[in-house]
């Protein structure tokens, strides 16, 4: 396969990134709940948060399909047309994966954002 290109070095830290932060904001969510930092956990909060953690799990599932799959092409351009296996079965491009972590990232903050403010102005 020779030596991955640059652009596949640089997105296998991006992504690793990615999903250590993913990591890092869960944990994080979980303690919180898990300690009730005086964030008057209701229901409707507590929802937010797992909606959040969700959105987070499928970002950091998307980012491993697209790390997994970064040594085994030997060139940005080849990994880009390829569907990426994901447990050996032909899935998504590297396109379609990263939309779907994006996505999912954004999301789950945006609503976790939202859940804090609302709790932490109307409760």
């Amino acid at each position: 396969m020779g030596t991955p290109s640059d652009q596949l070095k640089l997105l296998s830290d991006y992504t690793l990134f990615h999903i250590g932060l993913y990591t890092t904001l869960i944990t994080v969510l979980s303690s919180l709940v898990h300690f009730d930092l005086r964030l008057h956990n209701t229901s409707w909060l507590l929802g937010c948060i797992a909606f959040t953690m969700a959105c987070f799990l499928v970002a950091g599932a998307s980012g491993g399909a697209i790390a997994s799959n970064i040594p085994n092409y030997a060139s940005f351009a080849e990994y880009d047309r390829a569907k990426l296996d994901v447990f050996g079965v032909p899935s998504f491009r590297y396109r379609t994966w990263a939309h779907i972590e994006h996505i999912a990232f954004w999301l789950g903050l945006v609503v976790s954002v939202v859940g804090f403010l609302w709790a932490a102005l109307f409760t």
